[in-house]
């Protein structure tokens, strides 16, 4: 019996050896490597962004709250005095050391805001819209930023950028009275009647001051009960409404010499709106009704071509001539961003027509007539004036242009309109297309004028 559990005992001791000698062995042997990961797509790389948010934020920041209240204090003395730009500098630097800091974010958010009003008011509208983006980049709520940026679109006439801005000033709580009415011209523009009255009355209801709002308001309440049960054709270039059982079928007349104009003034003036142009036919009573505009009226452009057209049967000169003179004006304002004076207007509009001008004989009756006017005299509305200083306006706006391009060539009245677009004032586009200040043109066209009535000039 020992020696049979002595030979067990050895063989159990053998048996935990041998185990133990091979699980060191196992212990030793390296461990296969896992079989590597499929490679990941490749990641879209984040938006570039200002050195201001690059570098890591510090441990804590309540040590330093001291010192960004006195960098705060700093930019707040420094924008009371003037210095925008060395508030910007002095905040954004502190910024980069703490770019966590929501304060400051908001500061140079501020800041960058007031610096895009200053250029858009400035007329310079490419850097204001920069200043726009910058502030809204620190601060995506900032509504002063986002009403920059709705106010420049609509004075490009870019209506659905525009509409998009003052989406989102009002989802982000923005009430301002100037904000509503914007959107109510926009819906105004764009045939959206009842949208429209909305949006205006609302601003009128915050801020029951405004006159011109009011007026929009009556305007609109008289179109739509003139034209609510007027039809409605969407064209390529146009939006042409008319009554359907007064003057069934005139439309499609006027829609072909629509777009001959459309080729016609684009050529002249070297512009195609890309925005349809509305065209509205009345007959005369609506007219009248519509309008109020003064019984000499043949036509009028408030934004959008108005044109009695009762008893048009056929194409004729008359009827060309006025959409020529009539679109000429949608092309003037387009191109210019509603920034044309009145003469300039009128001039360019006339010299469309394509009718022959005696310049004699109309400058014989503008000095017959007291004038030439003062060019300053006639940048306002002429359907506000009396008759006859009214057609002495008028004819004078028609020789203005025929004098700007005897004596600066063909293109000056294009770059004249296309500096009045590009955010210039008057004076500043005057200069820049034909290198004379504003009012050494006035003085030069009213010596013109005078020449050009001949011996008969008193």
């Amino acid at each position: 019996m020992n020696k049979n559990l002595s030979a067990a005992v050895i063989l159990l001791l053998l048996l935990a050896v041998g185990w133990l000698g091979a699980r060191a062995l196992d212990i030793r042997r390296p461990k296969p490597r896992p079989a590597p990961a499929p490679p990941a797509s490749v990641p879209v790389p984040a938006p570039e962004k200002p050195a201001a948010f690059v570098s890591d934020p510090p441990a804590s920041l309540s040590a330093s709250t001291a010192e960004i209240e006195a960098v705060r204090s700093e930019a707040r003395a420094r924008e009371a005095a003037g210095d925008f730009e060395g508030a910007i500098t002095v905040v954004r630097l502190k910024l980069q050391e703490f770019p966590q800091d929501q304060l400051l974010a908001r500061d140079l958010s501020h800041l960058f805001a007031v610096r895009g009003w200053q250029r858009r008011d400035a007329h310079d509208l490419s850097s204001a819209r920069g200043f726009f983006k910058e502030a809204l980049f620190y601060w995506p709520g900032n509504q002063e930023a986002m009403r920059g940026l709705a106010f420049i679109s609509a004075e490009e006439q870019d209506r659905p950028q525009a509409e998009e801005w003052v989406r989102r000033y009002f989802a982000a709580g923005g009430d301002r009275p100037e904000v509503y009415a914007l959107q109510g011209r926009i819906a105004y523009e764009d045939e959206r009647l009842t949208e429209a009255l909305y949006y205006f009355e609302a601003s009128l209801a915050l801020d029951p001051r405004q006159t011109e709002v009011a007026a929009m308001v009556e305007k609109i309440r008289r179109e739509r009960r003139v034209e609510s049960g007027f039809a409605r054709r969407d064209t390529r270039h146009f939006v042409i409404k008319y009554e359907g059982q007064e003057l069934p079928g005139v439309w499609r007349l006027v829609e072909t010499v629509c777009e001959e104009a459309y080729l016609e003034v684009g050529r002249k003036l070297g512009h195609y709106p890309e925005l349809p142009v509305t065209v509205i036919l009345y007959t005369d009573r609506q007219f009248q009704d519509a309008t109020r505009s003064p019984a000499w009226a043949e036509a009028i452009f408030d934004g959008k071509i108005r044109i009695p057209a009762k008893g048009l049967m056929a194409k004729n000169d008359e009827l060309v001539r006025i959409v020529m003179h009539e679109y000429a004006h949608a092309v003037v304002h387009d191109l210019a961003r509603g920034r044309a004076p009145i003469w300039l207007h009128e001039g360019v509009a006339q010299s469309c027509e394509g009718t022959p001008t005696d310049v004699g004989f109309v400058a014989r009756r503008i000095v017959a007539g007291g004038g030439p006017l003062p060019l300053t005299a006639i940048e306002g509305m002429f359907v506000t004036m009396p008759q006859k200083q009214a057609e002495l306006a008028y004819i004078q706006s028609r020789l203005a242009a025929i004098y700007l391009n005897e004596t600066g060539g063909p293109f000056v009245l294009r770059e004249l309109l296309r500096r009045l677009g590009e955010g210039g004032s008057l004076a500043e586009a005057v200069r820049g297309a034909t290198g004379l200040a504003y009012p050494d043109l006035d003085a030069d066209f009213q010596e013109w004028v005078r020449q050009a009535a001949g011996p008969h000039n008193p």
